[in-house]
């Protein structure tokens, strides 16, 4: 009797499985595991550094009206969690990533929307799909990518999208354990910025690429050159 395999299990068994990169190291001396996938090496953690490539100091505000209030690039700790900090890695806001001192030590950048695109053809997701948008669900505005089992090289080792939350524009905190969004470096304007990451919703996993409040808090994922 021949038995055929359902065609999301057969997609899964023919694609490369993700494996180390080694390790890279940022401005403040942290050090991070990366993965290779196919052809692009990532980070498999979130960024935490506290300083721009020159020395200077990013600014921290946990203080809800000042992070509103800021014009300069901040970060922050998810509810002031600081245990947490170096499983899910820290909040910052759009502003870093423009600022020109840069966070990405040398050979590595921000990821643009076309890496994370690159990304998920790599898996066999459709980036050209966009889903309904519908009255019962609270999600951001832009583009929607059906789940497809193979998001779980994502969610699981050596990628590890925690679903580590993020930061209103107006300084709450929501998120952990039902999204992960990450900061693009593909431009936008000057009040808004791309990001794109994992939301776990009823519906299962969905993937978001979108433009957000350049005062909201996300992480950061680099991609080497």
């Amino acid at each position: 009797m021949i038995m055929l395999l359902p065609f999301y299990l057969l997609l899964a068994s023919l694609i490369t499985q993700p494996e180390p990169a080694g390790t890279m190291t940022d401005a403040d001396g942290n050090t991070y595991k990366t993965v290779r996938i196919g052809d692009q090496v990532w980070m498999a953690e979130n960024l935490r550094v506290t300083h721009y490539n020159n020395g200077d100091p990013i600014a921290f505000i946990p203080d809800y009206e000042a992070w509103e209030k800021t014009t300069e690039g901040a970060y922050s700790i998810y509810m002031e969690d600081t245990a947490a900090v170096a499983a899910y890695g820290l909040l910052y806001n759009g502003r870093v990533v423009l600022d020109e001192r840069g966070i990405a030590p040398e050979g590595w950048r921000v990821p643009t929307n076309d890496d994370w695109k690159e990304l998920l053809i790599y898996f066999g997701i459709d980036t050209t799909t966009r889903l309904p948008e519908t009255t019962t669900e609270k999600r951001p505005p832009g583009e929607r990518v059906p789940d497809m089992p193979s998001v779980s090289f994502l969610v699981g080792p050596p990628f590890d999208a925690l679903s580590a939350g993020g930061r209103f524009y107006d300084g709450r905190y929501a998120g952990r354990g039902n999204l992960e969004y990450w900061w693009s470096g593909t431009p936008y304007n000057s009040a808004n910025a791309w990001f794109c990451g994992l939301a776990y919703a009823h519906k299962g996993q969905r993937y978001y690429e979108a433009s957000g409040d350049i005062r909201q808090g996300f992480g950061i994922r680099l991609i080497k050159e």
